[in-house]
């Protein structure tokens, strides 16, 4: 299973229809949002930003951008329509499995180190098919940075882990 999960990971939107789709996508997701929380979700895109991501605990290392929690439920909807853009069909199963993983083992252990609303999204630049950004979207089990340059993408760094290995959700 890891290394197809893995390798679905790399199947992003690379052609320039694609990524016009992901930038709607992001533009559609920062329409939900008021005007602090698009502050906090577009940020420059520089350096210092782009190397700001880690899977340690937030409480251990910042993240950029918008913490999951602090969104409502249509607004939460938007970012895993975004996921699932940016990713492929195995890919976005990936991420929303680890996500998930991560509440269960918070409600296992009751530690809230893990919890899915401590994952993030932030942009770093403005989304577009014909200018640089970069999408962050992570937790601690899940570091995602799309690079988005001239209608093409890629990704680094990226990270994938899930504590536990396996587990049963919802039966």
């Amino acid at each position: 299973d890891s290394p197809r999960s893995a390798a679905a990971m790399q199947q992003l939107a690379a052609t320039p229809t694609d990524v016009q789709r992901v930038v709607d996508a992001a533009q559609a997701f920062a329409a939900t949002l008021s005007e602090a929380q698009r502050e906090t979700l577009v940020l420059d895109l520089t350096a210092e930003h782009a190397a700001r991501w880690s899977n340690l605990p937030i409480r251990f290392v910042a993240r950029n951008g918008l913490q999951f929690g602090d969104l409502d439920e249509g607004q939460l909807a938007g970012v895993h329509d975004l996921a699932k853009t940016v990713l492929s069909e195995d890919g976005y199963a990936t991420f929303y499995g680890v996500v998930q993983a991560d509440e269960y083992l918070t409600e296992q252990t009751g530690n809230k180190m893990w919890d899915a609303d401590l994952y993030y999204v932030a942009f770093l630049g403005e989304p577009s098919a014909e200018r640089d950004w970069i999408l962050q979207l992570g937790g601690h089990h899940y570091g995602l940075n799309v690079g988005y340059t001239a209608g093409t993408a890629s990704t680094t760094p990226y990270f994938l882990g899930v504590e536990p290995m396996r587990f049963t959700l919802d039966g």
